[in-house]
């Protein structure tokens, strides 16, 4: 890693913490077989609930926060899945990509928004699939959550 990627870490990290990391607070999200494997094996909790062959749910907190969201920060941040990775670029069930307008969301250059835009449209389909049915029984929770977010499709 060079000191620039360093750097955008360190100030994504910052804003993130100074946002609440409210992205985190939108429930848990889904991860694959080597993202679930790569988070328990660094020594962390297993919150993983499987959902389908190769796709991992992480379990929603009581107050529908991330489970690896504790006071300073995500616990899991250096190995995070891909979808908390590419935030505040989701791609939605019908497979669209949007740009959720959170304060990281102004500090990302054009050719950041199209590279986190490609990389979430080579997931295969299931994934997508699999995290709505994840999220089914907290929608109406999720709904009120992500309503305060603007957000325009990439």
């Amino acid at each position: 890693m060079n000191i620039g990627e360093h750097d955008a870490r360190i100030i994504t990290k910052d804003i993130c913490s100074d946002c609440g990391s409210q992205c985190c607070k939108l429930g848990g999200v889904v991860a694959t077989k080597n993202e679930s494997d790569a988070i328990t094996e660094r020594g962390y909790p297993n919150h993983f609930v499987k959902l389908k062959c190769d796709v991992y749910g992480i379990d929603w907190g009581k107050d529908g926060s991330c489970v690896y969201l504790n006071d300073s920060g995500c616990s899991i941040y250096h190995v995070r899945p891909l979808g908390c990775r590419m935030f505040p670029v989701v791609q939605t069930r019908n497979h669209d990509v949007i740009l959720v307008k959170c304060p990281l969301a102004s500090s990302l250059s054009d050719d950041e928004i199209s590279t986190r835009k490609r990389i979430l449209l080579q997931r295969p389909n299931y994934v997508i699939r699999e995290s709505e049915h994840l999220r089914q029984n907290h929608e109406k929770d999720l709904r009120m959550r992500i309503a305060k977010y603007e957000h325009e499709r990439v």
